[in-house]
């Protein structure tokens, strides 16, 4: 499979999540890209994407400009936030982390017991 060129950030998120899931960089890499094509499927048949635990994001056409000789697409995107996404904000505006605290504390736990289970 033919891969796509990562920006640093891509290639960043790459190692960090590999880092903390324990899965090898080209199973992260690989699971984004798909992730990835998914999301151009879904602007194909609806003009909108999902992301992840964010939202919906809607994707609007507006022709297409010429930068460094390269063609681009010009868009404008409207998103409307998930339900998880405006719980969450909330907490952090409010200075609470229930649902953060908890998520973490799940995976940590997961983590110890996969370890446990290896050895």
């Amino acid at each position: 499979m033919s891969s796509l060129k990562l920006n640093e950030f891509e290639k960043s998120l790459v190692q960090e999540i590999s880092t903390i899931s324990g899965s090898q960089e080209l199973q992260v890499r690989e699971i984004l890209e798909f992730t990835f094509l998914r999301q151009l499927e879904q602007y194909i048949e609806s003009g909108e994407i999902s992301i992840p635990f964010i939202g919906k994001c809607r994707i609007d056409y507006e022709g297409d400009e010429f930068v460094a000789g390269a063609k681009l697409a010009k868009v404008s995107m409207n998103l409307k936030p998930s339900p998880l996404l405006l719980r969450v904000i909330g907490e952090a505006e409010d200075s609470e982390s229930a649902i953060i605290e908890n998520l973490l504390q799940g995976k940590i736990k997961a983590a110890f017991q996969n370890k446990l289970n290896e050895e």
